[in-house]
């Protein structure tokens, strides 16, 4: 999950990154949020130039994530690592850059290349899952 993955970053990365507050900040049914993931969402969200209340959509962004894995777990839905490779990869493309070259911009800003994992994979998953049990019921029309 997303936080195993960014327990684990924490601890491979030196410096103020160990100092980060992995304790939960927000609780969502059985799962959390913890203070290190909100501040990485908030700084993913200013490399973006997200308008706003930048920790506040943050906070929404990630409680809906955590309602949003818990569903997908349910259903036993997820995504495989060729298909978030791919997206990862578009992602960065969006920006007319590599994923290596997007991922060391965001690295240069302190955020972590998990975060924008995370970020993607909550992002793809829940659209395709949508995309796969609405799909056929919706009629676009001009």
């Amino acid at each position: 999950s997303g936080l195993l993955r960014a327990l684990t970053v924490a601890l491979m990365v030196s410096g103020p990154a160990l100092a980060q507050d992995f304790s939960p900040v927000i609780v969502v049914n059985d799962g959390v949020v913890t203070g290190y993931e909100l501040d990485q969402r908030i700084r993913l969200l200013d490399a973006f130039g997200t308008p706003g209340d930048v920790a506040a959509v943050a906070r929404t962004q990630l409680v809906e994530e955590r309602l949003k894995e818990q569903e997908l777990e349910r259903v036993g839905v997820s995504l495989t690592e060729e298909s978030l490779g791919r997206a990862l990869e578009d992602f960065a493309a969006r920006a007319d850059l590599s994923l290596e070259e997007f991922q060391a911009q965001l690295g240069a800003q302190g955020i972590a290349p998990e975060t924008l994992r995370d970020y993607v994979e909550a992002n793809i998953t829940w659209r395709d899952y949508i995309r796969a049990r609405f799909g056929e019921r919706v009629d676009i029309t001009d």
